[in-house]
């Protein structure tokens, strides 16, 4: 029977940006064996700071091993990262951002070295599970540690109101359905912009094809937790008696998050969420017949963000994250031409059907939306990424930012107010 054997030895030092490397303070902790059972590993830090802890993987059985990945579960608040991984002597076998491939012999054991920087985030208790996959013989095996996090968060400045639970909206078809024409309402109330699915194709191009991705808020639903799964999120927005649509800012707390599988091979399981820096101004049609409700929002710019720490991941930077900033025109009719739709009308949802409403025709090809009528509308843009505070790995960096690369956006959504 193989046996794993895991160290346990915590220490805490300063991460000081001028040093070249790492060195532990004293021991804190006696040799743990733990078997087959997961390891429980307790964290306290405040808000800002880095401490470490050390986690030996130790081969004592006849067999080779590789250790092949590392992978962070419910780590959506993005303070836990794998800062190298050592031999006896202190020589780096693994550095964040590196492919992970480390020969474990026989009698050998590797220092896995945690990093563990909270920064403000709406949960300070938390459990993070790392997963350590190792091979030997052609079988991959894995085991893994419970990292419990309490964080003392000195520094949020962003705070979440909690939900009023007795809102209620009238969502269903005729409860009343607002007009196409969305006329002003009274001072102090509001539309609200119900986004019940969004569906994003990222397409790099030219030799960073392979990094093409799709998500949504409803695909691959059988391997996200129920807890993570997307609720529909209300957007309030106002409009004025010239047809002017304003959306108000989308912030962290509008819970607008898109979900993705822990076998997504680029979020790895971490939450993509979007949000405006400010308000966002459109148009709503309402004497053009044949084009009544139709909504634009030409200048429809967000920002995404995911706390990934995956080492697996092709896109994350050095810290583990993944930003990027979308700029593109939102509208109910049909979306900027665009030649590389034209190769994504066979990409399919998990029922099976296509994935985003494209009427393909060559160079000429356009995502298709559909206009503001019994309080329904289907929003669709082609957008481009723009780099200001830019998140991601040097690769990321040139297939989105350095290369020709589009965002393809659909948002199902229906116009409601307040019951």
């Amino acid at each position: 029977m193989k046996t794993i054997f895991y160290k346990l030895l915590p220490f805490f030092f300063f991460l000081v940006a001028s040093c070249s490397g790492i060195q532990p303070d004293e021991t804190m902790n006696a040799d743990l064996n733990l078997g087959e059972a997961p390891v429980e590993i307790d964290f306290e830090a405040t808000v800002n700071t880095t401490t470490y802890h050390e986690l030996t993987f130790s081969n004592n059985s006849t067999d080779n091993y590789e250790i092949v990945s590392l992978a962070f579960v419910d780590n959506n608040c993005g303070a836990f990262s794998v800062f190298d991984i050592t031999d006896e002597s202190g020589n780096i076998l693994y550095q964040s951002g590196d492919n992970v491939a480390v020969s474990v012999v026989p009698g050998v054991g590797v220092a896995i070295h945690l990093e563990f920087s909270p920064t403000a985030c709406e949960v300070t208790e938390y459990a993070t599970t790392l997963i350590i996959y190792y091979q030997a013989n052609g079988t991959t095996y894995s085991r893994s540690a419970v990292l419990n996090a309490k964080v003392d968060d000195t520094t949020v400045n962003f705070v979440c109101e909690e939900p009023d639970e007795t809102i209620q909206y009238n969502d269903e078809l005729g409860d009343p359905t607002p007009s196409r024409k969305l006329p002003a309402l009274p001072s102090g109330e509001y539309y609200y912009l119900k986004v019940e699915r969004m569906r994003a194709y990222i397409q790099p191009t030219e030799g960073f094809t392979s990094l093409a991705t799709k998500v949504g808020t409803d695909i691959n639903v059988d391997q996200i937790a129920d807890e993570d799964l997307f609720e529909p999120v209300y957007l309030p927005f106002t409009t004025d008696d010239a047809g002017t649509v304003t959306l108000l800012e989308i912030d962290e707390c509008a819970g607008f998050a898109i979900p993705a599988p822990v076998t997504d091979q680029f979020f790895w399981g971490a939450s993509v969420v979007l949000t405006t820096t400010g308000d966002t101004i459109g148009t709503v049609e309402r004497t053009t017949e044949g084009s009544i409700g139709k909504v634009s929002f030409p200048n429809f710019n967000v920002r995404l963000f995911a706390s990934i720490n995956n080492s697996a991941s092709l896109i994350q930077d050095d810290e583990g994250r993944f930003g990027v900033n979308i700029v593109t025109a939102l509208t109910t009719a049909d979306s900027t031409e665009n030649a590389y739709l034209a190769d994504i009308t066979t990409v399919t949802d998990d029922d099976g059907e296509p994935f985003m409403n494209i009427v393909s025709s060559g160079s000429s090809s356009v995502l298709s939306g559909s206009d503001l009528y019994h309080g329904t509308a289907t929003f669709v843009g082609v957008g481009n990424f723009e780099g200001t505070d830019a998140m991601l790995s040097p690769e990321a960096t040139s297939a989105l930012l350095e290369n020709e690369a589009y965002i393809f956006i659909q948002i199902d959504a229906k116009v409601v107010t307040i019951k």
